[in-house]
Formats: structure tokens, sequence, C-alpha cells
């Protein structure tokens, strides 16, 4: 698409409902038609990577809880210049291991190579967010804690039995990127949130556990009674 045709295309999808004011609706357009062409730009650029999948569906099994979910981007790049480099040794099922100590994890209950992946190969997992983040260290902290990216490279190992190499949020108000190598305590830890969610949602067990961090990034936080950053 020309960028012409980029920008014709979000102003017809645009519906002006919930904005303050009409310099408010105005001032949110015009920050999205910025945010497009930033984006378009970087993608045409010599080299840019073409992703391998978008807005792809994948849905795992982890200790009997159904996990089911949509990756906005997956890269796979070459790992090295000249001949492959050798594919990444993968730790034994239950015991991987972070700053020289070992972590039990759960492996996804069934793996099937759905997808394809070639030794030497790169990938990254890509979610791309429209909150406005502009400090490096902040978007590298949002990527390193995302639950929701830790559930992305487990269902990315559940379809082709190895986890990405890292994964990484894409703020699109910015163009900021926050970036984070697959780390197994983070895996561990993600899986342990995932098994007190299930076993929360079993006992139907919905209490309320308002924090900062959370509560302000809720799409609930104006209208929760529990938020704490109201």
């Amino acid at each position: 698409m020309s960028e012409a045709e980029l920008i014709d295309a979000f102003e017809v999808a645009w519906r002006n409902e919930g904005f303050l004011t009409r310099e408010h609706e105005e001032a949110r357009l015009e920050a999205g038609r910025q945010a497009l062409r930033r984006f378009r730009t970087e993608q045409l650029e010599p080299g840019a990577v073409i992703p391998a999948y978008v807005e792809r569906e994948f849905a795992f099994w982890l200790s009997g809880n159904r996990i089911k979910g949509r990756w906005d981007r997956v890269d796979i790049e070459p790992a090295g210049q000249g001949s492959a480099a050798a594919p990444p040794v993968q730790p034994a099922p239950g015991a991987l291991t972070s700053g020289g100590k070992t972590v039990a994890v759960m492996e996804p209950d069934v793996v099937a190579t759905m997808l394809p992946l070639l030794p030497g190969e790169r990938v990254t997992i890509t979610d791309y967010k429209s909150s406005d983040v502009r400090d490096p260290s902040v978007a590298r902290r949002r990527a390193r804690d995302s639950l929701q990216l830790t559930i992305y490279a487990l269902g990315y190992k559940a379809l082709t039995g190895h986890l990405p190499d890292a994964v990484q949020l894409y703020f699109l108000e910015s163009g900021l990127v926050g970036r984070a190598e697959v780390d197994t305590a983070r895996i561990a830890k993600g899986q342990a949130q995932i098994a007190e969610a299930a076993a929360g949602i079993r006992a139907r067990d919905f209490t309320a556990r308002p924090d900062t961090l959370s509560c302000t990034y809720c799409p609930f936080r104006d209208i929760c009674p529990s938020s704490a950053a109201r």
C-alpha cells in the first residue's frame, strides 16, 4: 500500500466515539497517522525482516489447562552469515537452567511440530501495543515482565519443540521496542501464574488482587472498585 492508501484505510476505519473533546479526537487521529507513517517507513527499509507469521492463532495444553492465543508477529531470521549455526541445545523436560541454577518447569502436554523450523534460525515474537511508552528501560521491563509474552513463547514451543530466542513489545505511538531474551526463570514463573489462575477459575475464586502496576494498565481501572490506580 502507498502511504496515501494506508492513511485512507485508517481514516475509513476510524470511529469518533469515546473521546473527551473534538480536540482530543483530532490529536489521537493525528497520532495514529504518524504511527502508521513511521511503521510503514521502517518496514520498507532495505534489509527489513519480512514476518513469517502475522495474526497466527495457537493453542496448547499445559498440565491439563488449555491455553489459546494469537501472535501478532513472528520473525524467523538466519542466526548468522555463511553456514547455518548449530540449533540451540534444548534442556531436558522439567530441568531448565538460569543463572547457574536449576529451575523446575512444566512442559506443554503435547508438542506437535506444526510449524517449520530449520537449524540456525533465530525466532522473535512481537506484540504491538498502542500505549505510549517513551522510556527504553520501561519498555524493556514491560517485555521482561509480560505474562502474555511468556504464553506466546510457550505456544511456540508447543508447536515447534523449541522456545523462541526473544520476545518484544513494539509501542506504536513512540516507535520504541522493548526486547527480552527468553529467560527460563521467567518461563517457570509464567507457568506458575498460569497454574494459579486456572486453579482460581476452577474454584470460582475471583477475589481482586490489586497492585499499582497491573491496575495502571488495566482497561477497567476507572470503574473497578478495587483498582489501585484510580
